[in-house]
C-alpha cells in the first residue's frame, strides 16, 4: 500500500512540474508551432525553370489561347509564347503553327484543341482533345501525343493525328518516319505497335482495337 502511495506521489509531482515548465515556456514565447507553413516551389504563374518554351510562328482565323495562370481562353490575333501547362485552340476557320526548338513543329488545323502538358527536355507530351494536328519531329527529345486513351510516340519524321472525340476514333497518318502507339485493351493489358510510313492507323477508343492500312 505504501509503495503504491509513493508511486502516486512521484508521478503526481512530475505532472505538476511539467505543467509548470510548459506554462513558463508559453509565457516567455519559447514554444514554436510544430507544423509551420511549408512554402511550395510550385508556381501556377511560372513553369519549371528547365521547361522548353515554344512560339506561335503563324496563325489565321479564330485562334484562342489559355495561359497557365488563367482558367479561361481568350482570342488572339498575334503570336504568343507557349509554356508548359498552356492550351491552344482553333475555331472553324482557324489554324496555327507552333515551333519548339529541340522538338519540332506543330500545326493545328481548324476546330483543334491542344494542351501542352509537359515541355521538359526529358520528355515532351501533348494532349490532343479534338481535331487534326500535324507534328514534325526534328529533335532527339522524346515526343509523345495523347489522343483520348491512345499514346503516340514519335520516333522520327512527320505524323498527322485526327482525334474525333464525338465518335471516339483516332486516326494516325504516318507521313514520314515511324511512330509507336500504346494503349491498354479492354482486359487492361498493355499493347504497343509500331507504324511506319506511309501507313495509317485507325483506333477505336471504345473497343480499344485498331487496324493498319496504307495511305
Amino acid at each position: 500500500m505504501l509503495k503504491k502511495l509513493l508511486l502516486f506521489l512521484i508521478f503526481f509531482s512530475l505532472g505538476v512540474a511539467l505543467v509548470f515548465v510548459a506554462d513558463f515556456m508559453v509565457s516567455n514565447n519559447t514554444i514554436q508551432k510544430l507544423n509551420p507553413a511549408i512554402k511550395s516551389k510550385f508556381s501556377i504563374d511560372n513553369p519549371p525553370s528547365d521547361s522548353l518554351k515554344g512560339e506561335i510562328s503563324s496563325l489565321s482565323g479564330t485562334v484562342s489561347f489559355q495561359p497557365r495562370s488563367k482558367d479561361y481562353a481568350t482570342l488572339i490575333n498575334a503570336p504568343v509564347e507557349i509554356l508548359q501547362g498552356e492550351d491552344l485552340n482553333t475555331g472553324g476557320n482557324g489554324s496555327a503553327t507552333v515551333i519548339f526548338d529541340r522538338i519540332g513543329e506543330i500545326s493545328l488545323s481548324e476546330n483543334t484543341q491542344i494542351s501542352f502538358i509537359q515541355t521538359l527536355p526529358q520528355n515532351f507530351v501533348i494532349s490532343q482533345k479534338q481535331g487534326i494536328a500535324t507534328f514534325q519531329k526534328t529533335g532527339n527529345i522524346p515526343f509523345s501525343v495523347r489522343g483520348l486513351d491512345l499514346l503516340i510516340n514519335l520516333e522520327s519524321g512527320k505524323v498527322s493525328v485526327n482525334v474525333d472525340s464525338d465518335n471516339s476514333i483516332i486516326t494516325v497518318d504516318v507521313l514520314e518516319g515511324s511512330v509507336s502507339a500504346a494503349f491498354n485493351d479492354t482486359d487492361n493489358l498493355s499493347n504497343v505497335i509500331t507504324i511506319e510510313s506511309p501507313r495509317r492507323y485507325i483506333f477505336n477508343n471504345n473497343t480499344k482495337k485498331g487496324r493498319i492500312s496504307y495511305l
